[in-house]
């Protein structure tokens, strides 16, 4: 008979919901005074297999069952796991008579951290050899109830229900229901959201930013959220931890991760632009030289993440509360050395807007060096970009999406236009690889499990795909974008905080054309194109195309309606109308505060 919701193990997984905020993680240069060491190695005698389709053929040929554990190198409840529950000799004899028992890192496979993200890690999946699930744990497993558990799945493998329900809803998502429901979620005592965790989340700031100037109430739920922030950042290495525990801003777990330290300095960069304070950008700077120090490496991207524990699995809240010489004595806690695609591509992002935010032009030099590398060293003969060097069994979607949006953003500055054609080859790539009837897939390539269709990055490509669409003024990427938004789960969107505010910027976005900024130029007014492009840049509302045209080389409709003014005007267009001519930053920002009040 197939299990009902009073079964034991349907109940297993709605009673340990709670328990994932406390038993699971949510989610250098060789300098002589920093020891950071490789990848810590298990302490365990498992055996663990890779988990691909010849571990299902091993489970069908041995008539066992399999366990995958998705999890990663910084979780500090997988480092527990592994010392507690994996090293007790009763599980490991279990364990090895009934199952074919597959690790995997939810950094390295972007199919599995796409599938059981919401899960947290560790992710715990059993399967039939199929590929049915009939058991999910999440977090930190105490070695009876885990065995307790597993037996009685072994016992009665009865299929869960699928969790992909498909890409599609009828819910209609307008500005007014996102701005509700955004509303209804927030911390206004604390910041951030009204989670378990605290932390900044960029989509969320420039949520806020978007409304600062009409809206006291996100202008204060905004700055109060990226003042408590700044207490996630690490006060003697710089670098903000991961998250804080326990609905404050003050107990944090410490584990730096590179794409949260990107998002931080996003963040921050948008806030100090509308706020004109220089110590939002302090704290940019603090993350990205912890960056420089602890994750830079030979090459010009970034390793993935530092471990939050000195000593694998033993919390380490004691060393962060000491100064630098006495952590320094104890040791460093380990570097993740890992090189992946879409961390690194995101830190391009956020260096180019730290240049925007400063006018350092070597921080602009960094992301450019970054994105040449990437080009370079992570293309594929499958006219995808791998998630590491060497690495083309699975591709993530995500990683080339970022890739994309990385590409655009360093044409709109550079007007390089080879940038422009890697980004529409690449974008014909993404569509022919991992689209799908319900939507775009996650990860296509020598997949175990069927590829999950995630919300989240859907409704990123939506913006990614149409912004595209529009520079270069090709119909195939504005009507994909369109088509994407049209196969959205609306429900799905609407349950999660952090896409909210994603819905509402693509729901404004397909309504019409981005601005089009053209600036006049002799050549001679670097500087003033620098200070054009920073409010652009780092403006909450940025949608526009940046072009610029020489005074003695444009065409002759452009120099009939342009050619009789004076280099270092710009004009701010649409299809029906052009704004007068823009002299100086200041007045850009002016206009663009109008057009914000106008939304």
């Amino acid at each position: 008979m197939k299990q009902g919701i009073n079964d034991p193990m349907k109940i297993k997984l709605i009673a340990l919901i709670p328990l994932f905020y406390l038993f699971s993680c949510a989610g250098t240069n060789d300098s002589p005074n920093v020891t950071a060491t490789d990848t810590l190695e298990l302490k365990t005698e498992i055996n663990w297999r890779n988990f691909n389709a010849a571990a299902f053929e091993k489970a069908a040929e041995n008539e066992k069952l399999l366990l995958l554990e998705v999890g990663a190198n910084w979780c500090h409840w997988c480092h527990v796991m592994d010392d507690s529950t994996y090293s007790d000799a009763t599980v490991q004899s279990y364990l090895d008579d009934n199952f074919i028992l597959c690790r995997a890192d939810q950094d390295a496979r972007p199919d599995l951290y796409a599938a059981y993200k919401p899960w947290g890690w560790p992710a715990i999946i059993v399967m039939n050899e199929n590929g049915d699930e009939l058991l999910r744990l999440r977090g930190f497993q105490e070695k009876n109830e885990f065995l307790a558990d597993l037996k009685n799945i072994r016992n009665d493998p009865i299929p869960l229900p699928d969790r992909n329900s498909g890409n599609s809803s009828n819910l209609e998502l307008n500005e007014t229901v996102l701005y509700n429901k955004f509303i209804a979620n927030i911390d206004l005592k604390k910041g951030g959201y009204n989670w378990k965790t605290k932390s900044l989340e960029s989509q969320g700031i420039l949520h806020g930013l978007h409304f600062y100037k009409s809206n006291d109430t996100l202008k204060g739920w905004t700055d109060l959220t990226v003042k408590n922030s700044y207490q996630l950042v690490d006060p003697v290495w710089g670098g903000v931890y991961q998250y804080s525990a326990k609905k404050s801003w003050n107990n944090g777990h410490f584990e730096k991760i590179l794409r949260v330290q990107a998002d931080y300095i996003n963040a921050y960069c948008y806030y100090a632009a509308k706020t004109n304070t220089t110590e939002a950008i302090e704290q940019a700077k603090l993350i990205l030289s912890y960056c420089d120090r602890f994750l830079g490496n030979e090459t010009p991207l970034y390793w993935n993440s530092q471990n939050a524990d000195l000593i694998s699995g033993v919390h380490s809240g004691e060393y962060y509360d000491l100064p630098e010489a006495e952590r320094l004595a104890e040791g460093t806690p380990a570097v993740d050395k890992k090189i992946y695609l879409k961390e690194n591509a995101a830190m391009c992002i956020a260096l180019s807007n730290l240049w925007a935010a400063t006018g350092d032009h070597s921080y602009l030099s960094k992301g450019q060096n970054m994105l040449k590398f990437i080009l370079s060293e992570y293309s594929t003969p499958a006219g995808l970009y791998s998630r590491e060097i060497g690495e083309t069994d699975i591709y993530s979607f995500e990683d080339n999406r970022k890739l994309l949006d990385a590409l655009l953003r360093y044409y709109q500055i550079t007007q390089d236009s080879t940038l422009l054609e890697n980004a529409t080859t690449l974008a014909y790539q993404l569509i022919k690889r991992f689209d799908s009837p319900n939507g775009i897939q996650s990860a296509a390539g020598e997949l175990a499990i069927v590829p999950t269709i995630v919300p989240r990055n859907n409704i990123r490509a939506v913006t990614t795909f149409n912004l595209l669409g529009h520079i270069t003024e090709l119909d195939t990427f504005k009507n994909y974008a369109l088509t994407t938004y049209n196969r959205l789960n609306k429900e799905q969107l609407a349950k999660s905080q952090t896409t909210l505010p994603l819905s509402f910027k693509a729901g404004v976005e397909l309504k019409e054309a981005p601005f089009h900024a053209v600036f006049i130029t002799d050549g001679q007014q670097q500087l003033l194109k620098t200070e054009y492009l920073s409010a652009l840049l780092l403006n909450p509302n940025s949608y526009f195309i940046f072009d610029v045209l020489t005074l003695g080389e444009m065409t002759t409709e452009d120099e009939d309606f342009y050619g009789g003014f004076d280099a270092g005007t710009l004009f701010m267009c649409t299809a029906s109308f052009c704004s007068s001519p823009i002299y100086t930053k200041a007045d850009l920002v002016e206009f663009l505060a109008t057009q914000e009040m106008n939304l």
